[in-house]
Protein backbone atom coordinates (compact mmCIF):
# COMPACT_ATOMS: atom_id res chain seq x y z
CA UNK A 1 0.00 0.00 0.00
CA UNK A 2 2.82 2.41 0.83
CA UNK A 3 4.47 1.81 -2.55
CA UNK A 4 1.17 2.52 -4.27
CA UNK A 5 0.75 5.74 -2.28
CA UNK A 6 4.28 6.85 -3.22
CA UNK A 7 3.59 6.17 -6.91
CA UNK A 8 0.37 8.19 -6.81
CA UNK A 9 2.13 11.04 -4.99
CA UNK A 10 4.85 11.14 -7.66
CA UNK A 11 2.26 11.30 -10.43
CA UNK A 12 0.36 14.08 -8.68
CA UNK A 13 3.50 16.15 -8.09
CA UNK A 14 4.51 15.76 -11.74
CA UNK A 15 1.16 17.25 -12.71
CA UNK A 16 1.38 20.00 -10.08
CA UNK A 17 4.97 21.00 -10.91
CA UNK A 18 3.96 22.33 -14.32
CA UNK A 19 1.34 24.68 -12.88
CA UNK A 20 3.48 25.76 -9.93
CA UNK A 21 6.24 26.74 -12.36
CA UNK A 22 3.79 28.63 -14.53
CA UNK A 23 2.28 30.40 -11.51
CA UNK A 24 5.73 31.62 -10.45
CA UNK A 25 6.19 33.01 -13.98
CA UNK A 26 2.85 34.73 -14.56
CA UNK A 27 2.84 36.15 -10.99
CA UNK A 28 -0.90 36.46 -10.29
CA UNK A 29 -1.93 39.34 -7.97
CA UNK A 30 -1.51 37.99 -4.44
CA UNK A 31 -4.30 40.19 -3.05
CA UNK A 32 -6.81 38.90 -5.60
CA UNK A 33 -5.77 35.30 -5.00
CA UNK A 34 -6.20 35.64 -1.23
CA UNK A 35 -9.52 37.41 -1.69
CA UNK A 36 -10.77 34.63 -3.93
CA UNK A 37 -9.69 32.01 -1.39
CA UNK A 38 -11.54 33.49 1.57
CA UNK A 39 -14.37 35.61 0.09
CA UNK A 40 -16.92 33.41 -1.70
CA UNK A 41 -18.15 34.89 -4.98
CA UNK A 42 -19.77 33.32 -8.03
CA UNK A 43 -20.06 35.48 -11.13
CA UNK A 44 -20.19 34.75 -14.81
CA UNK A 45 -21.71 31.99 -16.89
CA UNK A 46 -20.96 28.51 -15.54
CA UNK A 47 -19.38 29.73 -12.29
CA UNK A 48 -21.51 27.40 -10.16
CA UNK A 49 -20.48 24.39 -12.20
CA UNK A 50 -16.79 25.33 -11.97
CA UNK A 51 -17.04 25.74 -8.19
CA UNK A 52 -18.70 22.33 -7.82
CA UNK A 53 -16.04 20.76 -10.05
CA UNK A 54 -13.25 22.20 -7.90
CA UNK A 55 -14.94 21.02 -4.72
CA UNK A 56 -15.55 17.61 -6.26
CA UNK A 57 -11.85 17.29 -6.99
CA UNK A 58 -11.24 17.34 -3.21
CA UNK A 59 -14.30 15.56 -1.81
CA UNK A 60 -15.19 12.48 -3.88
CA UNK A 61 -17.43 9.68 -2.60
CA UNK A 62 -15.17 6.85 -3.75
CA UNK A 63 -12.22 8.43 -1.94
CA UNK A 64 -14.19 8.29 1.32
CA UNK A 65 -14.43 4.51 0.93
CA UNK A 66 -10.81 4.22 -0.21
CA UNK A 67 -9.41 6.20 2.71
CA UNK A 68 -11.47 4.17 5.18
CA UNK A 69 -10.06 0.97 3.67
CA UNK A 70 -6.50 2.31 3.82
CA UNK A 71 -6.98 3.20 7.49
CA UNK A 72 -8.12 -0.36 8.22
CA UNK A 73 -5.02 -1.74 6.47
CA UNK A 74 -2.68 -0.03 8.95
CA UNK A 75 -1.28 -1.95 11.90
CA UNK A 76 -2.63 -0.18 14.99
CA UNK A 77 -1.90 -1.21 18.60
CA UNK A 78 -5.02 -2.66 20.20
CA UNK A 79 -5.14 -0.17 23.05
CA UNK A 80 -6.82 3.11 23.88
CA UNK A 81 -3.59 5.08 23.55
CA UNK A 82 -2.71 3.32 20.29
CA UNK A 83 -6.08 4.10 18.72
CA UNK A 84 -5.94 7.72 19.85
CA UNK A 85 -2.45 8.14 18.40
CA UNK A 86 -3.56 6.53 15.14
CA UNK A 87 -6.57 8.86 14.88
CA UNK A 88 -4.30 11.85 15.40
CA UNK A 89 -1.80 10.72 12.75
CA UNK A 90 -4.57 9.91 10.26
CA UNK A 91 -5.98 13.40 10.80
CA UNK A 92 -2.57 14.94 10.10
CA UNK A 93 -2.10 12.74 7.04
CA UNK A 94 -5.50 13.66 5.60
CA UNK A 95 -4.94 17.33 6.36
CA UNK A 96 -1.62 17.37 4.51
CA UNK A 97 -3.12 15.59 1.48
CA UNK A 98 -6.08 17.98 1.30
CA UNK A 99 -3.80 21.00 1.76
CA UNK A 100 -1.57 19.90 -1.13
CA UNK A 101 -4.64 19.31 -3.30
CA UNK A 102 -5.93 22.75 -2.31
CA UNK A 103 -2.64 24.38 -3.37
CA UNK A 104 -2.78 22.56 -6.71
CA UNK A 105 -6.31 23.85 -7.33
CA UNK A 106 -5.26 27.38 -6.37
CA UNK A 107 -2.33 27.25 -8.79
CA UNK A 108 -4.50 26.01 -11.66
CA UNK A 109 -7.16 28.69 -11.08
CA UNK A 110 -4.57 31.44 -10.59
CA UNK A 111 -2.73 30.51 -13.79
CA UNK A 112 -5.95 30.26 -15.81
CA UNK A 113 -7.32 33.54 -14.49
CA UNK A 114 -4.08 35.47 -14.95
CA UNK A 115 -3.34 34.22 -18.45
CA UNK A 116 -6.90 34.60 -19.71
CA UNK A 117 -7.27 38.13 -18.28
CA UNK A 118 -4.11 39.48 -19.94
CA UNK A 119 -4.46 42.39 -22.37
CA UNK A 120 -2.12 41.03 -25.05
CA UNK A 121 -4.04 37.87 -25.92
CA UNK A 122 -4.56 36.97 -29.54
CA UNK A 123 -7.99 36.23 -30.94
CA UNK A 124 -7.18 32.51 -30.95
CA UNK A 125 -6.22 32.58 -27.27
CA UNK A 126 -9.37 34.54 -26.41
CA UNK A 127 -11.45 31.85 -28.07
CA UNK A 128 -9.65 29.18 -26.05
CA UNK A 129 -10.19 31.08 -22.80
CA UNK A 130 -13.89 31.44 -23.50
CA UNK A 131 -14.22 27.67 -23.80
CA UNK A 132 -11.32 26.30 -21.75
CA UNK A 133 -11.05 22.52 -21.81
CA UNK A 134 -8.44 19.79 -21.52
CA UNK A 135 -7.83 20.01 -25.26
CA UNK A 136 -7.18 23.75 -25.28
CA UNK A 137 -5.52 24.35 -21.90
CA UNK A 138 -1.96 23.52 -22.97
CA UNK A 139 -1.40 27.13 -24.07
CA UNK A 140 -1.52 28.14 -20.38
CA UNK A 141 1.93 26.58 -19.97
CA UNK A 142 3.43 28.11 -23.11
CA UNK A 143 4.88 31.13 -21.30
CA UNK A 144 7.30 29.08 -19.23
CA UNK A 145 7.69 25.92 -21.35
CA UNK A 146 7.60 27.35 -24.87
CA UNK A 147 7.04 24.87 -27.68
CA UNK A 148 7.33 21.95 -25.27
CA UNK A 149 4.21 23.06 -23.38
CA UNK A 150 1.96 20.60 -25.20
CA UNK A 151 4.31 17.71 -24.45
CA UNK A 152 4.66 18.57 -20.76
CA UNK A 153 0.93 19.18 -20.47
CA UNK A 154 0.22 15.77 -21.98
CA UNK A 155 2.60 14.21 -19.44
CA UNK A 156 0.76 16.03 -16.64
CA UNK A 157 -2.59 14.78 -17.94
CA UNK A 158 -1.20 11.26 -18.25
CA UNK A 159 0.05 11.40 -14.66
CA UNK A 160 -3.29 12.72 -13.46
CA UNK A 161 -5.21 10.09 -15.39
CA UNK A 162 -3.00 7.24 -14.16
CA UNK A 163 -3.30 8.33 -10.53
CA UNK A 164 -7.09 8.62 -10.84
CA UNK A 165 -7.28 5.22 -12.54
CA UNK A 166 -5.19 3.52 -9.86
CA UNK A 167 -7.15 5.00 -6.98
CA UNK A 168 -10.47 4.39 -8.73
CA UNK A 169 -9.68 0.74 -9.41
CA UNK A 170 -8.36 0.16 -5.90
CA UNK A 171 -11.36 1.90 -4.38
CA UNK A 172 -13.87 0.02 -6.54
CA UNK A 173 -13.34 -3.19 -4.59
CA UNK A 174 -14.06 -1.51 -1.28
CA UNK A 175 -16.97 0.50 -2.69
CA UNK A 176 -18.77 -2.61 -3.88
CA UNK A 177 -18.16 -4.44 -0.61
CA UNK A 178 -19.39 -1.49 1.43
CA UNK A 179 -22.51 -0.99 -0.68
CA UNK A 180 -23.40 -4.68 -0.73
CA UNK A 181 -22.82 -5.07 3.00
CA UNK A 182 -24.45 -1.91 4.36
CA UNK A 183 -26.80 -1.12 1.46
CA UNK A 184 -25.87 2.56 1.61
CA UNK A 185 -26.69 4.46 -1.59
CA UNK A 186 -24.71 7.46 -0.42
CA UNK A 187 -21.34 7.91 1.21
CA UNK A 188 -21.19 11.24 2.97
CA UNK A 189 -24.17 11.23 5.34
CA UNK A 190 -23.58 7.69 6.67
CA UNK A 191 -19.92 8.56 7.20
CA UNK A 192 -20.82 11.66 9.20
CA UNK A 193 -23.41 9.79 11.25
CA UNK A 194 -21.24 6.75 11.95
CA UNK A 195 -18.20 8.81 12.98
CA UNK A 196 -20.28 11.01 15.30
CA UNK A 197 -22.20 8.40 17.30
CA UNK A 198 -21.13 6.49 20.38
CA UNK A 199 -22.75 3.20 19.35
CA UNK A 200 -20.49 3.08 16.28
CA UNK A 201 -17.25 4.66 17.50
CA UNK A 202 -17.43 4.54 21.28
CA UNK A 203 -15.01 7.00 22.90
CA UNK A 204 -13.34 7.63 19.53
CA UNK A 205 -16.27 9.53 18.01
CA UNK A 206 -15.79 13.03 16.63
CA UNK A 207 -15.67 15.97 18.99
CA UNK A 208 -18.56 18.44 19.01
CA UNK A 209 -16.56 21.00 17.01
CA UNK A 210 -15.74 18.47 14.29
CA UNK A 211 -19.36 17.23 14.25
CA UNK A 212 -20.77 20.74 13.73
CA UNK A 213 -18.14 21.72 11.16
CA UNK A 214 -18.39 18.47 9.17
CA UNK A 215 -22.21 18.52 9.09
CA UNK A 216 -22.31 22.15 7.94
CA UNK A 217 -19.73 21.40 5.24
CA UNK A 218 -21.42 18.15 4.20
CA UNK A 219 -24.90 19.64 3.98
CA UNK A 220 -23.46 22.58 2.06
CA UNK A 221 -21.92 20.23 -0.51
CA UNK A 222 -25.16 18.28 -0.87
CA UNK A 223 -27.22 21.48 -1.14
CA UNK A 224 -24.94 22.95 -3.81
CA UNK A 225 -25.12 19.78 -5.89
CA UNK A 226 -28.92 19.58 -5.62
CA UNK A 227 -29.21 23.27 -6.54
CA UNK A 228 -26.88 22.90 -9.51
CA UNK A 229 -28.56 19.77 -10.87
CA UNK A 230 -32.03 21.28 -10.46
CA UNK A 231 -31.23 24.63 -12.06
CA UNK A 232 -29.27 22.99 -14.88
CA UNK A 233 -32.15 20.65 -15.70
CA UNK A 234 -34.76 23.42 -15.54
CA UNK A 235 -32.60 25.66 -17.75
CA UNK A 236 -32.16 22.83 -20.26
CA UNK A 237 -35.88 22.12 -20.17
CA UNK A 238 -36.78 25.77 -20.84
CA UNK A 239 -34.35 26.20 -23.73
CA UNK A 240 -34.81 22.74 -25.20
CA UNK A 241 -35.73 22.44 -28.86
CA UNK A 242 -37.81 19.34 -28.20
CA UNK A 243 -41.59 19.49 -28.68
CA UNK A 244 -43.55 20.79 -25.72
CA UNK A 245 -45.18 17.40 -25.19
CA UNK A 246 -41.75 15.78 -24.91
CA UNK A 247 -40.59 18.40 -22.40
CA UNK A 248 -43.68 17.79 -20.28
CA UNK A 249 -43.14 14.04 -20.42
CA UNK A 250 -39.47 14.40 -19.41
CA UNK A 251 -40.43 16.71 -16.53
CA UNK A 252 -43.04 14.24 -15.29
CA UNK A 253 -40.35 11.55 -15.13
CA UNK A 254 -37.39 13.55 -13.80
CA UNK A 255 -39.02 15.74 -11.13
CA UNK A 256 -40.40 12.77 -9.12
CA UNK A 257 -36.94 11.18 -9.28
CA UNK A 258 -35.46 14.39 -7.86
CA UNK A 259 -38.08 14.37 -5.09
CA UNK A 260 -37.26 10.75 -4.26
CA UNK A 261 -33.56 11.65 -4.12
CA UNK A 262 -34.22 14.49 -1.67
CA UNK A 263 -36.44 12.26 0.47
CA UNK A 264 -33.74 9.59 0.51
CA UNK A 265 -31.19 12.14 1.72
CA UNK A 266 -33.57 13.30 4.46
CA UNK A 267 -34.21 9.68 5.45
CA UNK A 268 -30.49 9.03 5.83
CA UNK A 269 -30.13 12.17 7.92
CA UNK A 270 -32.92 11.40 10.39
CA UNK A 271 -32.78 7.60 10.41
CA UNK A 272 -31.96 6.32 13.88
CA UNK A 273 -29.00 3.96 14.16
CA UNK A 274 -29.68 1.04 16.49
CA UNK A 275 -26.99 -1.46 15.46
CA UNK A 276 -24.11 -1.37 17.95
CA UNK A 277 -20.70 -2.05 16.41
CA UNK A 278 -18.55 -0.86 19.32
CA UNK A 279 -18.33 -2.75 22.60
CA UNK A 280 -16.22 -1.64 25.52
CA UNK A 281 -13.14 -3.85 25.90
CA UNK A 282 -12.75 -5.95 29.01
CA UNK A 283 -10.52 -4.58 31.73
CA UNK A 284 -6.93 -5.79 31.79
CA UNK A 285 -4.54 -6.09 34.64
CA UNK A 286 -1.81 -3.40 34.62
CA UNK A 287 0.92 -5.70 33.25
CA UNK A 288 -1.23 -6.80 30.31
CA UNK A 289 -2.18 -3.19 29.58
CA UNK A 290 1.50 -2.18 29.47
CA UNK A 291 2.25 -5.07 27.11
CA UNK A 292 -0.56 -4.09 24.79
CA UNK A 293 0.47 -0.42 24.65
CA UNK A 294 4.04 -1.45 23.89
CA UNK A 295 2.81 -3.20 20.73
CA UNK A 296 2.53 -6.83 21.89
CA UNK A 297 -0.54 -7.90 19.88
CA UNK A 298 -0.33 -11.49 21.11
CA UNK A 299 -1.39 -10.50 24.60
CA UNK A 300 -4.76 -9.19 23.43
CA UNK A 301 -5.46 -12.34 21.44
CA UNK A 302 -4.50 -14.68 24.26
CA UNK A 303 -6.69 -13.10 26.90
CA UNK A 304 -9.49 -11.98 24.56
CA UNK A 305 -9.18 -8.29 25.21
CA UNK A 306 -11.66 -7.26 22.54
CA UNK A 307 -15.12 -8.80 22.32
CA UNK A 308 -16.31 -6.63 19.46
CA UNK A 309 -18.92 -8.20 17.18
CA UNK A 310 -17.86 -10.08 14.07
CA UNK A 311 -17.91 -7.85 10.96
CA UNK A 312 -18.57 -9.83 7.79
CA UNK A 313 -17.95 -6.83 5.56
CA UNK A 314 -14.48 -6.28 7.01
CA UNK A 315 -13.49 -9.93 7.28
CA UNK A 316 -13.79 -10.42 3.53
CA UNK A 317 -11.52 -7.50 2.58
CA UNK A 318 -8.09 -8.83 1.43
CA UNK A 319 -5.82 -6.28 3.07
CA UNK A 320 -2.15 -6.28 1.98
CA UNK A 321 0.40 -7.84 4.26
Amino acid sequence: VRKLEILIAILVFIMAGCFFGEMSYVKPPAADVLKGMFVPKLSGHGATGDAIALLGALVMPHNLFLHSALVLSRKIPNSVRGVNDACRYFLIESGIALFVAFLINVSIIAVSGTVCSADNLSSDELDRCSDLSLDSASFLLRNVLGKSSSTLYSIALLASGQSSTITGTYAGQFIMQMILSFELPFALIPLLKFSSTTIKMGPYKNSMIIIVFSWVLGLGIIGINIYYLTTSFVDWLIHSTLPRVANVFIGIIVFPIMAIYVLAVLYLMFRKDVVVTYIEPTKLDPSAQVSMESGDHGVGREIGMTNAPYREDLADIPFPE
